[in-house]
């Protein structure tokens, strides 16, 4: 069973929807692009996948220290606008 930890505003939910939407992509390229084959776009994207991480992570920790939510594992339910705390088997 999970349990809601928290609502988020909508301005939160877009935020890490963005972040997510970018991740995700940004990873979807590293499958396709190689280094030997354009080393200049290759080096543009692992920046920009470091860039994006590194507000990702900014984001989580944003999150917990407004909400007041321990360090842990959760889920963002983007259609209800929720952090998850998914049930521990």
């Amino acid at each position: 069973m999970k349990e809601i930890a928290c609502k988020l505003t909508g301005e939160e939910v877009a935020a890490i929807r963005d972040l997510y939407e970018r991740k995700l992509a940004l990873e979807n390229l590293t499958k396709i692009l190689f280094p030997s084959e354009n080393d200049e776009m290759y080096k543009r994207l692992v920046a920009d996948y470091g860039t994006t991480m590194r507000q990702f992570n900014d984001w989580w920790s944003t999150i917990l220290a407004a909400h007041q939510l321990p360090a842990d594992e959760y889920l963002v339910d983007f259609q209800e606008g929720q952090l998850i705390r998914p049930a521990k088997s």
